[in-house]
């Protein structure tokens, strides 16, 4: 039967000081492992899209309907917007930076 080593706070400061540098003594190594994990996630995720291409319902051939009603609303609501637009760009305002004598005995 294996032993178990007994879990203190000293044995957990020990492994986080020395979990680095073993990380970067295997970097090539962990380099290639994240790197196949990378592969087959991507291969899933291809194959996976690929199923959903093969398995999307076809697209009805019925015919389009235009919808004169709501085109006329639409229409209505354009020319309001463009009006006040065009009055908006109509519209003097004073300037308020320019303190002229003329400007301020008005």
């Amino acid at each position: 039967m294996p032993k178990f080593k007994k879990i203190s706070l000293k044995n957990i400061k020990v492994s986080f000081h020395t979990s680095p540098k073993v990380l970067a003594d295997k970097a090539f190594l962990i380099f290639l492992g994240l790197f196949f994990v990378a592969l087959v996630i991507g291969t899933l995720v291809f194959y996976k899209y690929n199923n959903l291409i093969k398995e999307s319902p076809s697209i009805s051939k019925g015919s389009l309907q235009f919808k004169e009603e709501a085109y006329k609303d639409i229409l209505t609501i354009w020319q309001i917007k463009e009006e006040r637009l065009r009055l908006i760009d109509l519209k003097k305002y004073s300037d308020p930076f320019n303190t002229s004598p003329k400007e301020l005995t008005k």
